[in-house]
């Protein structure tokens, strides 16, 4: 390749960068990019034009289907619109988002009010009160203790899904990009704060898309994090099947009916009705080398487990704060 044909492409990666900075998005989510073009027939690309592919009103209405979700009575709807897209790269986001969407508003995605959960005797679990042995009520405890000394900790709940712990605590400002009880409505790295945080909650919105889009969310938590201020970070841990600290609890139910699933709130959703979502697999590993990728120091590695999960799922709990 010649050396003007280098700087050519250079120049025209350097645009597609700023482009990516400006209008960013969600990464392009390769389980339904796979989906997609298996049904329209053909090999193609993410930049494929949708006005030269062959997309008729019938693959449309296939696609529609594909991926819209029933559960029990509710129909969580996706639906297309060809004439707001361009690429098949365009077309994946938009289906992506609402799929999302639809997940988190679900009764199998964010814990929230569409459904009683109990634990495994059948007692109702309340959401904070109960659910979280580290990052519910203990957590709200020892926030609601240092508020005492401090009225105006300022707290932020990046990934704030229902904004439940601004039921229970002073000065929370909670952001979501799919549920509209958020204070503000946005996507982690889209939020422009305009001020920094005393204590960051980010329990739960980092599960998804690829380590690039990991290291841009703890470079926003960096951001907003005071230099003497901590974030409270939990997530999935990688090894819910194949690894308990409680190794005795683990595959000690196997999911039967979809009923039985949805009464024990287990976490047969993941696999078996949403499966064009993307995670993205935590581990200590991985927390640890993105915290250190851009500054930010691990406290000690905690398992979280709540009492509605058959088998127990666990989630890595960690506080984290920025590099001395």
């Amino acid at each position: 390749m010649s050396i003007g044909m280098v700087e050519k492409v250079l120049g025209a990666l350097k645009k597609l960068w700023r482009y990516d900075l400006k209008n960013y998005k969600n990464p392009l989510n390769m389980k339904i990019f796979q989906k997609v073009e298996e049904i329209i027939g053909w090999p193609i690309e993410p930049l494929s034009l949708i006005n030269q592919l062959p997309i008729t009103e019938k693959i449309t209405k296939e696609l529609e289907e594909e991926f819209s979700v029933q559960i029990r009575n509710n129909c969580y709807e996706v639906k297309i619109n060809l004439e707001k897209v361009v690429s098949i790269q365009d077309l994946v986001h938009q289906i992506d988002f609402q799929y999302t969407k639809n997940y988190f508003q679900s009764e199998s995605g964010t814990f929230n009010q569409l459904i009683d959960v109990t634990d495994h005797s059948g007692e109702k679990i309340q959401t904070i009160k109960h659910k979280w042995k580290i990052r519910g009520q203990n957590l709200v405890n020892k926030l609601k203790s240092i508020q005492k000394n401090k009225p105006d900790l300022k707290i932020l709940d990046l990934g704030c899904g229902y904004n439940l712990y601004k039921d229970h605590l002073e000065n929370v400002t909670g952001v979501d990009p799919y549920v509209e009880q958020a204070d503000i409505l946005c996507r982690i790295v889209d939020f422009k704060p305009t001020e920094k945080y005393d204590v960051i909650i980010c329990f739960g919105p980092m599960n998804w898309y690829t380590y690039d889009e990991q290291y841009r969310n703890f470079l926003k938590i960096k951001e907003c994090l005071k230099e003497d201020g901590v974030c409270y970070w939990s997530h999935v841990h990688n090894y819910y099947k194949l690894y308990q600290p409680r190794s005795d609890q683990a595959f000690t139910w196997i999911a039967g009916d979809l009923e039985d699933a949805y009464k024990n709130n287990a976490f047969y959703f993941f696999d078996k009705i949403w499966k064009y979502n993307q995670y993205f697999n935590w581990t200590e590993i991985s927390l640890t080398t993105l915290c250190e990728h851009v500054g930010l120091s691990t406290g000690e590695m905690q398992y979280d487990d709540c009492g509605c999960y058959r088998p127990p799922m666990w989630r890595l709990f960690c506080e984290l704060r920025h590099n001395k």
